[in-house]
């Protein structure tokens, strides 16, 4: 199961780490994405806008499956972490909602947000600003280029996942979709991990509040 954490009691420090465990190998690369770079996310089946929009903060990030512009996880230069781990009762559209914003496909998401965030609270206010919707692997793939094996494993799947997301400051937020909406919590422990959703997890920490290290 994979696992996003901050670690704490760090004099002066705020250090944001994961594990990936999946079924396979992702194929990730490391990409390092200075600023100023053009973005345009994934057109949506009925042929409307997509959101368009230049990162004015460089990061890091892994991409997978072959796509080299769709990131998984990363860092930027304000210190501003975005993790993205597994959860099934992800409920997104696979057309941009009726409403106000731009339209920006799930996969575009984490990129969008490290370069154009600093703070959760600007995540905060970024996800609630667009249409988020959700594309399958084999729709999204570019025209014209030949899709590797390891990208037709999920060719016809979308992509499930749940935010984890850490700033500078020790601020930690984690974003959903279920519902049929976006849900952002704070999350004061600095830990996510893979389904059920957030809240789920909250509860089940009061099943650990005895824990000790003393024997």
């Amino acid at each position: 199961m994979c696992t996003d954490l901050r670690l704490v009691r760090l004099d002066g420090m705020r250090v944001s780490a994961r594990t990936l465990d999946f079924a396979f190998e992702l194929g990730s690369t490391l990409q390092v994405v200075p600023r100023g770079q053009q973005w345009v996310a994934t057109t949506p089946p009925s042929g409307g806008p997509a959101l368009e929009w230049t990162n004015d903060l460089g990061f890091v990030a892994l991409d997978g499956f072959g796509f080299h512009d769709v990131f998984a996880d990363g860092l930027n230069e304000a210190g501003l972490s975005v993790g993205t781990l597994w959860l099934p009762e992800t409920d997104l559209p696979h057309e941009p909602a009726a409403g106000e914003g731009a339209a920006l496909d799930f996969a575009n998401l984490a990129g969008w947000l490290l370069g154009t965030c600093s703070t959760v609270g600007d995540v905060r206010a970024a996800v609630a600003s667009v249409r988020v919707w959700s594309s399958t692997v084999r729709d999204m793939w570019p025209a014209g280029k030949s899709m590797p094996d390891l990208a037709l494993t999920m060719a016809d799947a979308a992509l499930t996942e749940h935010l984890a997301v850490h700033d500078a400051a020790g601020g930690d937020l984690v974003v959903e979709f279920t519902g049929g909406t976006v849900n952002v919590y704070d999350n004061p422990g600095g830990v996510l991990t893979n389904s059920p959703t957030f809240p789920w997890h909250e509860t089940n920490l009061r099943n650990y509040l005895g824990l000790t290290t003393a024997e």
